[in-house]
């Protein structure tokens, strides 16, 4: 896993991001879960963000976001903004969250301004805020053009549960 600030986050740890802003370039085109905060968490990490922004450009290769790659643990994104194009080579790009493979997410009051794609035109599950998710999403909004092969949405690639989405809209 590849992260501005952290690239995996495990154990039973609860960690807190509060008005965080990065900035730079990540490129790692052959890695997985790629992203501009956190690369990767387990399963018993609680994790959350609140106000915190991305402005860099990111390249990965599958579970690629501006916020964390790939998740399966608690987790909380409030009032967070991705600025930066974010570009993945397979699956599940995102503004915030390329896969979120859990129902204990929440991810409110976000946006992505930035450009989302895939170079591959096979590539499933490509998102505004979130590539792939089993969580609740209210009152997020994109703005950034989305490209990719199937499974695109301007807020949600594909969702899979009964969580909410809710008062989200797409300009994108």
């Amino acid at each position: 896993p590849v992260g501005g600030f952290v690239g995996l986050v495990d154990g039973s740890s609860t960690v807190s991001f509060n008005n965080c802003v990065f900035a730079g370039t990540i490129k790692a085109p052959t890695s997985q879960n790629v992203a501009g905060f956190v690369g990767q968490t387990t399963s018993s990490v609680a994790l959350s963000f609140n106000n915190c922004a991305n402005y860099a450009n990111i390249t990965g290769a599958q579970a690629v976001a501006g916020f964390v790659g790939y998740t399966d643990s608690e987790m909380i994104f409030s009032n967070c903004v991705n600025n930066g194009n974010v570009t993945g080579k397979n699956h599940r790009v995102a503004g915030i969250t390329g896969e979120a493979h859990v129902s204990k997410i929440t991810i409110e009051n976000c946006a992505n301004y930035g450009i989302i794609k895939t170079t591959n035109s096979a590539a499933q599950n490509i998102g505004g805020i979130v590539g792939y998710s089993q969580g609740k999403v209210d009152k997020c909004f994109n703005a950034g053009a989305i490209e990719g092969g199937s499974n695109i949405g301007g807020i949600i690639g594909r969702h899979q549960n009964t969580s909410a989405v809710s008062n989200c809209f797409n300009l994108g």
